[in-house]
């Protein structure tokens, strides 16, 4: 076999191996769920049921203390995001993020100083949403999401003027919902997320009438968990999440009965 005929077949091999074992960021992220309890610590948590709906769980881990702040909110990747009292925004990173070790990069950063939002949330990859008090809605880009670093692209962008919700949660690739107060669950796909342009798939589209959780937080590829006022923790995959469509795993699945926690993300 000629020289150069082997080698391609060597780095054939080895790319082949590479991408045998490669996993997408969003299957990595599948399961890791964070949670906050009332004395402030945070616990680090992997649903090993998270794609089907399945009661099975790693045990609880306690990762940190004093985690005292107005929202906290995942990034992706153990990046993590939490606004205080006095409107800054913290970047952390959690490098135990897949096994619950207690591994951070450290200390947090401060990546903005003015974030008086009343609502926040990740659309990944660095993309950030804010919702004033008077219902805007905005767009941010921090570069810097993978090191904390305060590299914004600039300027911020107002992506809706009538963001009405009680609630907002983000899956992947531009995929918003809202709830609102009425408890309708609303899907959205900004076709804009990466660039910040006003750009949206028309129309929004009821997708429940009955979502009455006092906390909802998504993981990726259309699983949300909801959190009921009596801490029962509901699993749901919305087959729909691509295309805004009422087609939905059945039945929901509790996946927890104790679910007590200030936050969850």
């Amino acid at each position: 076999m000629p020289l150069d005929a082997y080698l391609q077949r060597q780095i054939a091999n080895q790319i082949n191996q590479v991408l045998a074992s490669y996993t997408p960021p969003d299957e990595l992220n599948a399961g890791v769920i964070y949670a906050v309890t009332s004395d402030y610590r945070l616990l680090w948590y992997k649903h090993y049921g998270s794609q089907d709906g399945s009661v099975s769980w790693s045990s609880s881990r306690e990762i940190g203390q004093g985690w005292d702040y107005r929202q906290v909110f995942s990034g992706g990747e153990g990046v993590i995001y939490a606004v205080t009292h006095d409107n800054k925004l913290l970047w952390y990173k959690h490098d135990g993020w897949q096994d619950g070790s207690v591994s951070w990069s450290g200390p947090y950063e401060i990546v903005s100083r003015g974030w008086n939002y009343r609502d926040t949330f990740s659309g990944g990859n660095g993309i950030i949403y804010g919702v004033t008090s008077d219902n805007k809605l905005f767009w941010y880009k921090h570069n810097g999401w993978q090191d904390g670093s305060i590299s914004w692209s600039s300027p911020r962008e107002v992506v809706s003027r009538a963001w009405d919700y009680r609630d907002t949660f983000s899956s992947s690739n531009g995929i918003i919902y809202g709830v609102t107060p009425d408890n309708k669950l609303f899907w959205y796909r900004h076709n804009g997320w990466q660039d910040g342009s006003i750009s949206w798939s028309s129309p929004r589209e009821v997708v429940s009438r009955a979502w009455d959780y006092r906390d909802t937080f998504s993981s990726s590829n259309g699983i949300i968990y909801g959190v009921t006022p009596d801490n029962k923790l509901f699993w749901y995959r919305h087959n729909g999440w691509q295309d805004g469509s009422v087609s939905w795993s059945s039945p929901r699945e509790v996946v927890s009965r104790a679910w007590d926690f200030l936050q969850s993300f």
